[in-house]
């Protein structure tokens, strides 16, 4: 990220301003505090320590404590449930820190709107805040290994009953009416359709079978008016994901094995608040640790970094905001926005080195925390678009589905920084539309 350079020319340290971290826990600050990899004082919000955890959280802060020295470290939980962990974003924002980061996805976080901690970082930034959140590690279609489907409904007219209900099957293509999970990384099989969230007006079912075409799971919710959601938490490799409609309208369905692999798949991994309307979703790239540099065009996300666009139809209020609800209607967000660091090391047990999107977001964030000092007159928007103005194009050029608007820079943001301030103009935003508690 070139942030030694900023360090050593400028004296940037990330002095004056404060850093939230929200991740499981803060397993083994004390002893972090103890190498010299903490400083002496790190704020937790009280009762949410999240302990014991895996001290993930921990990890996260030595990341940022290396980046930028001189911030003022704050910790909370992300437990608890989606409105504890926005009301704990929230918290962290009115305690004084203007820059926060995560690594948590509560699986059923709404995917075509934004939910309860999109709208607390939304809040946030309204307030002059920036947060950055891990984009995901549940793979991507670059490297051969999504497991999500997103698309329009399609009538195979192949009727199937199952708990007294009726309907018919999805043609995932063609006239197949079945998506083979042929990877596994979690258990977890969801369902979501673009109905509002909380006020579905139609109704689907997930059904799972074996080989042989027997039931083994089901999930069959009647929804209208609750949320366009089934999920299993058992699923295991080679079984075979079906969709029946059961009422209402053809809806844009998402299928989403978490960390898993679909036969027929898709893009449009990153869902959540990490696509939220102003989260800075951040990607992973494995750092080059063998023979230390910056990051050039070659450089490319890592297999598992989770990729976009993220489609959305309705704003937090449930307005329609896409042209129809259809798959081609939908407003699109860049999302993730740009890409950090990972495979960093770290003293915390279990994060030796420290892998996945986990690890990039608290480096951006760190980023952003020199690029304050530098500039402390620059609002949220400005240290956004030298962050994706000064980044390092990689994969495709311009923006992409993987890296966002690429590497981050502080060599770049800085420039950015430097010539708006010469030119007497403010850059423009480069943010286009800008747990089960596990962690990213």
């Amino acid at each position: 990220m070139r942030s030694d350079e900023l360090r050593s020319t400028y004296g940037l340290t990330g002095s004056g301003v404060a850093i939230g971290t929200i991740s499981d826990s803060d397993r083994y600050r004390e002893t972090s505090q103890s190498t010299g990899d903490l400083p002496a004082s790190v704020t937790v919000l009280s009762n949410r320590s999240g302990r014991p955890g895996s001290g993930e959280g921990t990890a996260m802060m030595e990341l940022v404590y290396d980046v930028a020295p001189g911030s003022d470290l704050w910790f909370s939980t992300g437990n608890g449930g989606v409105n504890a962990f926005a009301q704990n974003y929230r918290d962290l924002f009115s305690g004084g820190c203007s820059v926060l980061s995560d690594d948590l996805i509560y699986i059923a976080e709404p995917a075509f709107q934004d939910g309860p901690v999109a709208r607390a970082i939304n809040d946030i930034w309204a307030a002059g805040g920036i947060c950055f959140t891990a984009a995901g590690n549940e793979n991507n279609v670059r490297s051969n290994n999504s497991g999500v489907w997103e698309g329009d409904y399609a009538n195979s007219g192949v009727s199937f009953t199952h708990n007294g209900r009726t309907g018919n099957f999805h043609a995932w293509t063609g006239t197949q009416t079945s998506n083979q999970v042929t990877g596994l990384g979690t258990p977890y099989l969801t369902l979501q359709w673009n109905d509002t969230w909380g006020g579905a007006s139609s109704d689907y079912d997930l059904i799972v079978r074996d080989s042989a075409g027997n039931v083994v799971l089901a999930s069959t919710s009647n929804n209208v008016g609750g949320f366009p959601y089934e999920g299993v938490s058992n699923t295991v490799a080679n079984r075979f994901a079906y969709v029946t409609k059961i009422s209402g309208n053809n809806r844009v369905l998402r299928l989403n094995q978490f960390r898993g692999t679909f036969q027929v798949r898709t893009g449009g991994q990153i869902y959540g608040h990490a696509a939220g309307d102003k989260g800075i979703g951040v990607a992973a790239i494995n750092a080059i640790r063998s023979i230390p540099r910056a990051f050039n065009a070659g450089d490319v996300t890592t297999g598992y970094s989770s990729d976009g666009l993220r489609r959305v139809y309705y704003d937090a209020d449930n307005n329609q905001i896409s042209t129809d609800l259809t798959y081609a209607g939908a407003a699109i967000r860049n999302k993730p926005v740009v890409a950090g660091p990972d495979g960093t090391s770290t003293t915390v047990p279990g994060f030796q080195p420290f892998y996945g999107t986990s690890a990039a977001a608290p480096h951006v964030a760190a980023l952003s925390a020199l690029l304050k000092q530098f500039a402390p007159d620059a609002t949220n928007t400005q240290i956004l678009a030298a962050l994706t103005g000064g980044a390092v194009d990689i994969l495709t050029p311009g923006y992409d589905k993987d890296s966002g608007f690429g590497a981050v820079s502080g060599r770049g943001a800085v420039k950015v920084l430097m010539e708006a301030k010469t030119l007497g103009v403010s850059p423009a935003s480069g943010n286009a539309s800008p747990i089960i508690n596990i962690s990213t």
